[in-house]
Formats: C-alpha cells, sequence, structure tokens
C-alpha cells in the first residue's frame, strides 16, 4: 500500500534561533526556588557569566532550520 501525493505546495520559509537560559537554583529548608534569566549572548561569554556569578546551570540551544 502506498501514499501518492501530488501538488503539494513549497514548504514554508526557513529560519533561524537561539534561545539561551541561564539559571540559579536556591534551596533554603523546605523552599526550592528558581531563577532563569533569558540572555543574548555568545556561547562563549555564557560560559564566562555561568563561573562569575554563580549561577547553577545553562542552557544554549541553536536551532537553524533550512
Amino acid at each position: 500500500m502506498g501514499l501518492l501525493v501530488s501538488n503539494v505546495p513549497d514548504p514554508a520559509p526557513t529560519f533561524s534561533f537561539i534561545l539561551q537560559i541561564m539559571g540559579k537554583f536556591n534551596s533554603k529548608n523546605s523552599e526550592i526556588t528558581f531563577e532563569f534569566e533569558l540572555v543574548e549572548q555568545n556561547p562563549t561569554d555564557i560560559i564566562q557569566n555561568f563561573n562569575k556569578e554563580n549561577y547553577d546551570f545553562a542552557m544554549i540551544y541553536a536551532s537553524i532550520m533550512s
């Protein structure tokens, strides 16, 4: 059994984006809080600030679709 597709329009335009998040994790007694910061920096700056500002984790997500 096969699938026949005809007259398929061109795909949607391509795009790219970068999402960078740095976060701090605080735990006092039974209270847990998270602080997230969206940052617009290159990955090298993220790593430097991660160490300098005492962040608990950093996530650098980059996706380029074509």
